[in-house]
Formats: C-alpha cells, sequence, structure tokens
C-alpha cells in the first residue's frame, strides 16, 4: 500500500511511518495492490464544490504518469 498527500496540485508519497495519520484539510491518494485486484482511492479531507471534486481527478492522473 502506497498512501500520496496531495501538495499543491501534485501527489508527493509518504514515508510508512505516516500511514495512518489523516488530517482534515488535505486530500490523500490510496493505492491498495492486491494478487489480481488493485484500488485507487481518493480521500477528501476538506468540504470541495463540484469543480473542485471534478479537478481531483486530475491528481490521479499526475500520480499515474
Amino acid at each position: 500500500m502506497d498512501i500520496y498527500v496531495v501538495l499543491e496540485e501534485k501527489p508527493v508519497k509518504l514515508d510508512p511511518n505516516e500511514h495512518g495519520y489523516f488530517f482534515s484539510d488535505e486530500i490523500y491518494i490510496i493505492d491498495l495492490i492486491g494478487k489480481k485486484h488493485r484500488y485507487v482511492l481518493t480521500w477528501m479531507g476538506p468540504k470541495l464544490d463540484s469543480f473542485e471534486i471534478s479537478k481531483t481527478s486530475g491528481y490521479m492522473g499526475k500520480y499515474n504518469s
């Protein structure tokens, strides 16, 4: 499992020692990889309007590149 925090619209990988600490003002990408499945989740701490929620999809693209 890898966890990224979105800083300045760019995903930054967290050190495993920081896993499990989520802050309400941040946006995180959680990457869970199993033997046959992969789940990539976006955790949004702040309340966002619909435009900002749509914008988080772009973070996933930056993460995957």
